[in-house]
């Protein structure tokens, strides 16, 4: 860089505030996107909470809720795996609102500026996962591997039954 290249258009290398402000980027503007649709008079998203629950808490005219929870990666870092401790915490996070307020949420989303892992259809692949989780029994009597060992690494670690967890799976 040159003195005359505008400092404010220099990205600082130094500074810890800044690599923080950077992650939070993403969700700030993910969530001012989603309050600019507040703006259409025939919209159905009547509220916008952040940080009260969840990341991003809608609430639509018919008073039922969608829990967002945004997550950030460094790009060029590898694609987001079901095992991964923040994607494991987000969906426990969607357990723990299901096991209390299952009939006040129509959709959870877990938003990122990343891609998901789909180079195969495994255990590893949660857009997979999620898909085939739609699909399988509520109860879940049907489950097969890989979802099957999936829903219960999270039954394990949220103490709720599979009906809650595999509820969670298809409203995401």
């Amino acid at each position: 860089m040159s003195e005359t290249t505008p400092l404010v258009s220099v990205r600082a290398t130094n500074d810890p505030g800044d690599e923080t402000a950077n992650r939070y980027y993403y969700q700030y503007a993910y969530t001012a996107i989603l309050a600019c649709g507040m703006l259409a008079t025939d919209g159905e998203i009547l509220e916008l909470f952040c940080e009260h629950h969840e990341d991003i808490l809608l609430r639509r005219r018919d008073d039922k809720l969608h829990g967002i929870q945004v997550k950030t990666r460094q790009l060029g870092l590898d694609p987001w795996k079901s095992g991964d401790d923040a994607m494991i915490g987000s969906l426990l996070r969607f357990v723990g609102l299901e096991n209390t307020y299952a009939t006040q949420f129509w959709r959870y989303t877990i938003a990122t500026n990343h891609q998901f892992f789909e180079a195969r259809e495994n255990g590893s692949n949660l857009p997979y996962l999620l898909k085939i989780a739609r699909v399988c029994a509520p109860d879940g009597s049907d489950l097969a591997n890989p979802l099957k060992a999936f829903v219960k690494k999270l039954v394990r670690a949220s103490g709720c039954d599979c009906t809650i967890v595999l509820a969670v799976l298809r409203k995401t």
